[in-house]
């Protein structure tokens, strides 16, 4: 699944772009509330899958919208079907994560609510307000988020991360502190085993 590096550079730059915009002054100046040399801290969540213990499912999920709305996906349930914690030199982290989302939304004004599903690409990072975003990229032909009106399949997975511009490896100029394929979500998402991992 990984791309010419020509790409991976253009997005880890795009992706610095609009990290600075959401509150990295000067491209990394300011205090960073991680440490530099630290692993983070990581858990066993309910499906026996390893995540960083900070996180909390429905913060991510908050920032992924409804199918043609702009709020938040009101989600039954997220599952991290993988992650990665990156630094650079400066230091710079970026926290990041692809989601398997299911949750309600309604088809038309005043309409029942119907089952909806969503694969998400959120960050971020170690500079700002900490929050969870969408991994948008100014300039660039990237989806970080995909509705469904079903269960995703793995062949849909596979094309999401291919138009998300999610790597499994570390962007340009950055390492991989600690990174995890979450085996019970996948399985439990696409009815097979990661055919991915970290390096």
């Amino acid at each position: 699944m990984r791309r010419a590096p020509s790409r991976t550079t253009l997005h880890a730059l795009a992706l610095g772009a609009v990290l600075g915009a959401a509150g990295c002054k000067g491209g990394g100046s300011g205090p960073a509330t991680a440490s530099a040399a630290s692993p983070p801290v990581t858990r066993t969540d309910e499906r026996g899958d390893r995540v960083p213990s900070d996180w909390v499912p429905g913060e991510m999920a908050a920032a992924v919208p409804l199918r043609g709305r702009d709020a938040g996906i009101g989600a039954l349930e997220t599952r991290i079907l993988a992650w990665a914690v990156e630094r650079d030199d400066r230091p710079f982290e970026r926290e990041r994560a692809l989601l398997w989302l299911h949750g309600k939304s309604a088809t038309d004004e005043g309409g029942e609510a119907a089952d909806s599903y969503a694969l998400a690409y959120v960050f971020r990072n170690s500079y700002g307000d900490r929050r969870w975003a969408l991994a948008s990229v100014m300039d660039a032909h990237v989806r970080p988020f995909e509705p469904y009106d079903h269960a995703p399949t793995a062949a849909e997975l596979e094309r999401f991360v291919a138009s998300a511009d999610w790597e499994f490896a570390p962007f340009t100029g950055a390492r991989l502190v600690d990174a995890a394929v979450c085996k019970a979500a996948w399985e439990a998402s696409f009815g097979q085993a990661p055919g991915v991992a970290f390096p």
